[in-house]
Protein backbone atom coordinates (compact mmCIF):
# COMPACT_ATOMS: atom_id res chain seq x y z
CA UNK A 1 0.00 0.00 0.00
CA UNK A 2 1.19 3.51 -0.85
CA UNK A 3 0.18 6.45 1.35
CA UNK A 4 -0.19 10.01 0.03
CA UNK A 5 -0.81 12.91 2.40
CA UNK A 6 -1.80 16.30 1.02
CA UNK A 7 -1.74 19.60 2.87
CA UNK A 8 -2.35 23.07 1.52
CA UNK A 9 -2.89 26.71 2.38
CA UNK A 10 -0.51 26.88 5.32
CA UNK A 11 -0.39 30.66 4.69
CA UNK A 12 2.72 30.79 6.87
CA UNK A 13 3.51 34.44 7.49
CA UNK A 14 -0.09 35.36 8.21
CA UNK A 15 -0.95 36.26 11.78
CA UNK A 16 -3.88 33.87 11.35
CA UNK A 17 -1.94 31.16 9.49
CA UNK A 18 0.08 28.35 10.97
CA UNK A 19 3.68 28.86 12.00
CA UNK A 20 6.34 26.75 13.75
CA UNK A 21 7.30 26.94 17.41
CA UNK A 22 9.81 29.69 16.63
CA UNK A 23 9.58 32.14 13.74
CA UNK A 24 12.86 33.82 12.92
CA UNK A 25 13.06 37.35 11.54
CA UNK A 26 16.48 37.88 10.02
CA UNK A 27 16.22 41.68 9.85
CA UNK A 28 17.01 42.61 13.43
CA UNK A 29 18.12 39.08 14.32
CA UNK A 30 15.11 38.24 16.44
CA UNK A 31 12.52 35.51 16.84
CA UNK A 32 8.85 35.47 17.78
CA UNK A 33 6.63 32.82 19.29
CA UNK A 34 3.24 31.78 17.85
CA UNK A 35 0.22 33.81 18.93
CA UNK A 36 -2.82 32.03 20.37
CA UNK A 37 -4.32 31.28 16.96
CA UNK A 38 -1.04 29.98 15.55
CA UNK A 39 -0.36 27.89 18.66
CA UNK A 40 -3.76 26.22 18.37
CA UNK A 41 -3.20 25.48 14.68
CA UNK A 42 0.28 24.14 15.38
CA UNK A 43 -1.01 21.79 18.07
CA UNK A 44 -3.55 20.34 15.62
CA UNK A 45 -0.96 20.15 12.83
CA UNK A 46 1.51 18.29 15.02
CA UNK A 47 -1.21 15.82 15.97
CA UNK A 48 -1.84 15.02 12.30
CA UNK A 49 1.89 14.69 11.66
CA UNK A 50 2.15 12.25 14.58
CA UNK A 51 -0.76 10.17 13.24
CA UNK A 52 0.11 10.26 9.53
CA UNK A 53 3.85 11.03 9.55
CA UNK A 54 6.42 9.38 7.29
CA UNK A 55 4.06 8.94 4.34
CA UNK A 56 5.33 7.54 1.07
CA UNK A 57 4.37 10.80 -0.64
CA UNK A 58 3.59 14.28 0.70
CA UNK A 59 1.98 16.78 -1.69
CA UNK A 60 2.06 20.41 -0.53
CA UNK A 61 -0.71 21.80 -2.71
CA UNK A 62 -0.02 25.52 -2.81
CA UNK A 63 -0.19 28.77 -0.82
CA UNK A 64 2.40 27.56 1.63
CA UNK A 65 3.29 31.15 2.55
CA UNK A 66 1.10 34.22 2.92
CA UNK A 67 3.28 36.68 1.02
CA UNK A 68 3.72 40.37 1.70
CA UNK A 69 0.02 41.29 1.57
CA UNK A 70 0.67 44.47 -0.47
CA UNK A 71 -3.00 45.46 -0.65
CA UNK A 72 -3.15 46.00 3.10
CA UNK A 73 0.46 47.14 3.49
CA UNK A 74 1.52 43.99 5.31
CA UNK A 75 -0.44 44.66 8.49
CA UNK A 76 -1.70 41.04 8.66
CA UNK A 77 1.69 39.32 8.46
CA UNK A 78 4.40 38.82 11.08
CA UNK A 79 7.17 39.27 8.53
CA UNK A 80 7.14 40.89 5.08
CA UNK A 81 10.49 39.32 4.21
CA UNK A 82 9.52 36.27 2.17
CA UNK A 83 12.74 34.49 3.13
CA UNK A 84 11.52 34.47 6.74
CA UNK A 85 8.16 33.04 5.67
CA UNK A 86 9.82 30.40 3.48
CA UNK A 87 12.12 29.30 6.32
CA UNK A 88 9.16 28.98 8.70
CA UNK A 89 7.13 26.97 6.18
CA UNK A 90 10.11 24.68 5.60
CA UNK A 91 10.12 23.80 9.31
CA UNK A 92 6.51 22.68 8.99
CA UNK A 93 7.03 20.58 5.85
CA UNK A 94 10.18 18.75 6.87
CA UNK A 95 8.67 17.37 10.08
CA UNK A 96 6.58 14.98 7.96
CA UNK A 97 9.72 13.03 7.00
CA UNK A 98 8.03 12.00 3.76
CA UNK A 99 9.85 9.59 1.46
CA UNK A 100 8.93 11.78 -1.51
CA UNK A 101 7.78 15.41 -1.41
CA UNK A 102 6.15 17.38 -4.20
CA UNK A 103 5.29 21.09 -4.13
CA UNK A 104 2.48 22.60 -6.20
CA UNK A 105 2.47 26.36 -6.75
CA UNK A 106 -0.31 28.46 -5.27
CA UNK A 107 -1.91 31.86 -5.85
CA UNK A 108 0.40 34.49 -7.39
CA UNK A 109 -0.78 37.16 -4.92
CA UNK A 110 0.59 35.08 -2.05
CA UNK A 111 3.50 33.15 -3.48
CA UNK A 112 4.93 35.25 -6.31
CA UNK A 113 7.10 38.35 -6.03
CA UNK A 114 7.62 40.39 -9.22
CA UNK A 115 6.90 37.29 -11.28
CA UNK A 116 9.23 34.99 -9.30
CA UNK A 117 7.50 32.01 -7.59
CA UNK A 118 8.89 31.89 -4.05
CA UNK A 119 7.55 28.34 -3.59
CA UNK A 120 10.32 27.25 -5.97
CA UNK A 121 12.90 28.25 -3.37
CA UNK A 122 10.88 26.63 -0.60
CA UNK A 123 10.64 23.43 -2.64
CA UNK A 124 14.43 23.38 -3.11
CA UNK A 125 15.01 23.99 0.59
CA UNK A 126 12.87 21.00 1.63
CA UNK A 127 14.19 18.65 -1.03
CA UNK A 128 11.08 18.43 -3.21
CA UNK A 129 11.33 16.06 -6.17
CA UNK A 130 12.08 18.11 -9.32
CA UNK A 131 9.86 17.73 -12.39
CA UNK A 132 11.10 18.90 -15.80
CA UNK A 133 13.76 21.04 -14.14
CA UNK A 134 11.43 22.70 -11.63
CA UNK A 135 11.12 21.88 -7.92
CA UNK A 136 7.58 23.33 -7.83
CA UNK A 137 4.92 22.95 -10.51
CA UNK A 138 1.49 24.31 -11.39
CA UNK A 139 0.00 20.84 -11.78
CA UNK A 140 1.11 17.41 -10.68
CA UNK A 141 0.14 14.05 -12.14
CA UNK A 142 0.92 10.97 -10.07
CA UNK A 143 0.35 7.39 -11.22
CA UNK A 144 0.19 5.21 -8.10
CA UNK A 145 -0.29 1.52 -8.97
CA UNK A 146 -2.46 2.53 -11.92
CA UNK A 147 -4.54 5.08 -9.96
CA UNK A 148 -3.86 8.53 -11.45
CA UNK A 149 -3.98 11.67 -9.26
CA UNK A 150 -4.11 15.23 -10.54
CA UNK A 151 -3.12 17.97 -8.10
CA UNK A 152 -3.46 21.70 -8.76
CA UNK A 153 -4.06 24.57 -6.37
CA UNK A 154 -6.72 26.93 -7.66
CA UNK A 155 -10.47 26.36 -7.87
CA UNK A 156 -13.42 28.74 -7.84
CA UNK A 157 -15.11 29.46 -4.51
CA UNK A 158 -18.71 29.97 -3.48
CA UNK A 159 -20.45 31.29 -0.39
CA UNK A 160 -23.45 29.02 -0.99
CA UNK A 161 -23.12 25.58 0.61
CA UNK A 162 -25.37 23.82 -1.91
CA UNK A 163 -23.07 24.86 -4.77
CA UNK A 164 -19.77 23.80 -3.23
CA UNK A 165 -19.79 20.63 -5.29
CA UNK A 166 -20.25 22.56 -8.55
CA UNK A 167 -16.68 23.70 -9.17
CA UNK A 168 -14.98 20.42 -8.30
CA UNK A 169 -17.54 18.42 -10.30
CA UNK A 170 -16.91 20.69 -13.28
CA UNK A 171 -13.16 20.12 -12.89
CA UNK A 172 -13.73 16.37 -12.92
CA UNK A 173 -15.87 16.62 -16.04
CA UNK A 174 -13.27 18.76 -17.81
CA UNK A 175 -10.51 16.35 -16.81
CA UNK A 176 -12.47 13.50 -18.38
CA UNK A 177 -13.25 15.60 -21.48
CA UNK A 178 -9.59 16.49 -22.01
CA UNK A 179 -8.09 13.18 -20.94
CA UNK A 180 -6.69 12.58 -24.41
CA UNK A 181 -4.68 15.82 -24.17
CA UNK A 182 -3.17 14.91 -20.78
CA UNK A 183 -4.04 11.76 -18.79
CA UNK A 184 -7.19 9.98 -17.62
CA UNK A 185 -7.65 10.99 -13.97
CA UNK A 186 -9.09 8.89 -11.14
CA UNK A 187 -8.56 11.34 -8.26
CA UNK A 188 -8.58 15.10 -8.74
CA UNK A 189 -7.40 17.37 -5.88
CA UNK A 190 -7.80 21.14 -5.57
CA UNK A 191 -7.25 23.62 -2.73
CA UNK A 192 -7.34 27.44 -2.37
CA UNK A 193 -10.86 27.98 -1.01
CA UNK A 194 -9.96 26.43 2.37
CA UNK A 195 -13.07 24.35 2.85
CA UNK A 196 -13.27 20.57 2.59
CA UNK A 197 -15.37 18.88 -0.05
CA UNK A 198 -15.54 15.44 -1.63
CA UNK A 199 -17.39 14.58 -4.83
CA UNK A 200 -17.57 11.02 -6.14
CA UNK A 201 -18.84 9.29 -9.24
CA UNK A 202 -18.13 5.90 -10.73
CA UNK A 203 -14.35 5.55 -10.88
CA UNK A 204 -13.69 9.23 -10.18
CA UNK A 205 -13.18 11.25 -6.98
CA UNK A 206 -12.79 15.00 -6.58
CA UNK A 207 -11.48 16.63 -3.41
CA UNK A 208 -11.12 20.18 -2.15
CA UNK A 209 -8.62 20.25 0.68
CA UNK A 210 -9.03 22.09 3.99
CA UNK A 211 -6.35 24.62 4.96
CA UNK A 212 -4.38 25.88 7.94
CA UNK A 213 -5.51 29.49 8.30
CA UNK A 214 -8.33 30.90 10.40
CA UNK A 215 -10.95 33.31 9.07
CA UNK A 216 -9.23 36.43 7.76
CA UNK A 217 -10.59 39.97 7.35
CA UNK A 218 -10.86 39.26 3.62
CA UNK A 219 -13.06 36.23 4.30
CA UNK A 220 -15.12 38.32 6.71
CA UNK A 221 -15.62 40.91 4.00
CA UNK A 222 -16.80 38.31 1.49
CA UNK A 223 -19.14 36.57 3.92
CA UNK A 224 -18.72 36.21 7.71
CA UNK A 225 -21.02 33.18 7.72
CA UNK A 226 -20.29 31.69 4.30
CA UNK A 227 -16.50 31.88 4.29
CA UNK A 228 -15.63 29.93 7.44
CA UNK A 229 -12.51 27.82 6.75
CA UNK A 230 -12.07 24.14 7.49
CA UNK A 231 -8.81 23.06 9.10
CA UNK A 232 -7.15 19.74 8.37
CA UNK A 233 -5.41 17.39 5.95
CA UNK A 234 -6.24 14.47 3.67
CA UNK A 235 -4.61 11.07 3.33
CA UNK A 236 -5.01 8.78 0.34
CA UNK A 237 -4.09 5.10 0.31
CA UNK A 238 -3.65 3.02 -2.81
CA UNK A 239 -3.38 -0.76 -2.70
CA UNK A 240 -1.01 -2.65 -4.97
CA UNK A 241 -3.94 -3.45 -7.27
CA UNK A 242 -4.87 0.24 -7.61
CA UNK A 243 -7.76 0.22 -5.13
CA UNK A 244 -8.22 3.72 -3.70
CA UNK A 245 -9.04 4.71 -0.09
CA UNK A 246 -9.02 8.08 1.64
CA UNK A 247 -9.03 9.51 5.16
CA UNK A 248 -9.84 13.02 6.32
CA UNK A 249 -8.74 14.52 9.61
CA UNK A 250 -12.39 14.81 10.57
CA UNK A 251 -11.75 15.94 14.13
CA UNK A 252 -10.19 19.11 12.71
CA UNK A 253 -12.84 20.03 10.17
CA UNK A 254 -14.76 22.02 12.78
CA UNK A 255 -11.85 23.71 14.48
CA UNK A 256 -12.40 25.08 18.01
CA UNK A 257 -11.76 28.72 17.11
CA UNK A 258 -12.70 31.50 19.54
CA UNK A 259 -16.26 32.63 18.96
CA UNK A 260 -17.06 36.31 18.46
CA UNK A 261 -18.45 38.15 21.47
CA UNK A 262 -22.18 37.67 22.05
CA UNK A 263 -23.76 40.85 23.41
CA UNK A 264 -26.65 40.07 25.78
CA UNK A 265 -29.18 42.84 26.52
Amino acid sequence: MTTIVTISDLQTGSNLGIGPEQMDIKEGDRSIRPNKAQAALLKAYNAVVKAWGRPDILVANGDLVEGQQPRNRGVEVWATNLHDQVDAAAKLLTRWHAKRLYVVRGTPYHVMLDGVPVEEQLAKDVGAIPIDGHHSVYELFLDVHGCTFHFAHHIESTKVMMYRATAITRELALAMLNASHKYPVNVLVRSHVQYYWHTQSSGHDGFITPGWQLQTPYMMKLSPSGMVPDIGALRFRVDADGTFHFDAAQDLMIFPTPKPTLIRV
